[in-house]
């Protein structure tokens, strides 16, 4: 196969290219992790009226749109970065700046997250342990795996795959079999419940479920150290997302038909979904899969992530440039890994979920339209290929609509950080008079 030539951008390539566009689609699983909706479905739950399989239906709605953005984005610079490159190459540096800095929040974020929650399942398991004492015991190991290279994250991934699969297959037939065995009917209430719905309530919910999509993206962050070409990287994050959103569907409609409560501690809702289906052996297998896919799977996945943007901006001068620095053996954006790891800890240990996993989407959504934008500009205004932007309709109107249900505290801390850096851009670049060199 063909790889990407990095000097017609001005790059070295100084990444290893050791990863197929395989191990790019079982990243972005693992990352999304198949049985997410576990660690936050109480919430999503709660929150849409006992309507949680619409709620993951109008997400992946807004996400294929996204995921074919990125797909035709990556063929065309196959660099690593996500939407801060593409953008910042499609529109302007300052745009791309932005936008990197909206998918960072998202990125510097979804670590803390997924550690905290992995910290929070075990810690129903083993109370005598802090929360916080899982995070960084699920953290350190996570940061070093990832410095070892890429080679040694895909193989992690394969195995963390594996288990998240046969922990959810274990799932499925233990539901159906207390379905039937207790003559529960089959319902379209998990997609329709017309005394509880309304616009806002399922925008809401969205907004949370949205969570469980984010890290398709961050496959494309991969580019740079795929062995074949960029085309292939973008197919794999397409049809991840269509699977992943299948998968995501399919467990939340058969946990609300087989336990349809409102929850009063939507934290933990899904443990009590397992205990009230499969009693202690499925409560056990949930709670520590759980633990393992997000502190694990998708730790190891988050960590990985955040350091490629962190390397790229660094690289480009928009953060200092030692940041980009590359372990000589290992191959891998070392200083930028250990950073992304620190930021990380104390997201983990100091914001309260709810507030991280808001957050969180507000970073991404806002970093997805903005590259819908950008998609626009380049194929349709610069490269005259007005198909190619018809996507991204559909992709704007959905995760506008979707951004409108975040949290208030989301937004106002969501633009308190955008607001920081673009104040610090002007900084370092004298009131915007200077544009950091950017190769072409």
């Amino acid at each position: 196969m063909e790889n990407e030539n990095l000097e017609k951008f001005g790059y070295k390539q100084e990444l290893k290219r050791e990863i197929t566009w395989k191990d790019v689609f079982v990243y972005s699983l693992v990352f999304m992790v198949p049985i997410a909706p576990w660690g936050i479905y109480g919430i999503v739950s709660n929150i849409s009226g006992g309507m949680p399989a619409l709620a993951y239906l109008i997400g992946m709605l807004g996400m294929l749109p996204t995921a074919y953005a990125y797909f035709i984005m990556v063929r065309e610079f196959p660099l690593a970065g996500s939407v801060y490159n593409y953008a910042q190459r499609a529109v302007h540096p300052y745009y791309g700046f932005i936008s990197g800095m909206l998918i960072l929040l998202d990125y510097i974020l979804v670590p803390g997250l997924v550690y905290l929650v992995a910290g929070l399942a075990m810690n129903t398991l083993v109370p005598q342990v802090p929360y916080w004492l899982w995070v960084i015991i699920f953290l350190v190991p996570m940061t070093f795996v990832s410095i070892l290279g890429i080679k040694p994250t895909a193989r992690v991934n394969i195995i963390l795959l594996i288990i998240e699969l046969v922990a959810l297959a274990m799932f499925i037939i233990m539901t159906l079999m207390y379905i039937f065995s207790n003559n529960i009917p089959f319902t379209l209430t998990p997609f329709y419940n017309k005394d509880n719905f309304t616009l806002t309530t399922i925008l809401n919910a969205t907004s949370i479920a949205v969570l469980s999509y984010l890290g398709f993206d961050a496959a494309t962050t991969l580019a740079e150290e795929n062995r074949g070409k960029a085309t292939f990287v973008g197919r794999a994050v397409v049809l991840s997302v269509f699977l992943i959103g299948l998968i995501f569907i399919s467990q939340t409609y058969l946990a609300y038909v087989a336990y349809p409560v409102n929850f009063s501690n939507p934290d933990t809702g899904f443990y009590e979904v397992a205990s009230a289906v499969g009693g202690f052996i499925l409560l056990t297998t949930v709670t520590l899969s759980t633990a393992i896919a997000w502190g694990i799977g998708d730790g190891l996945a988050a960590t990985t992530a955040i350091a490629r943007v962190i390397y790229a901006m660094g690289r480009d001068g928009f953060l200092p440039r030692v940041i980009s620095r590359v372990h000589p053996k290992f191959g891998t954006p070392w200083i930028a890994t250990l950073l992304g790891a620190s930021l990380s800890t104390l997201v983990a240990i100091l914001i309260p979920l709810d507030t991280l996993s808001s957050l969180v989407n507000f970073g991404a959504l806002s970093a997805f339209i903005l590259m819908h934008i950008a998609v626009f500009y380049y194929f349709g205004y610069k490269k005259k290929k007005l198909l190619l932007t018809l996507p991204s309709i559909a992709g704007i109107l959905v995760l506008g609509l979707v951004w409108t249900g975040l949290s208030n505290d989301a937004k106002i801390l969501g633009f308190s950080w955008l607001a920081f850096w673009i104040v610090y851009s002007a900084i370092l670049t004298k009131g915007f008079k200077v544009i950091p060199k950017v190769p072409e």
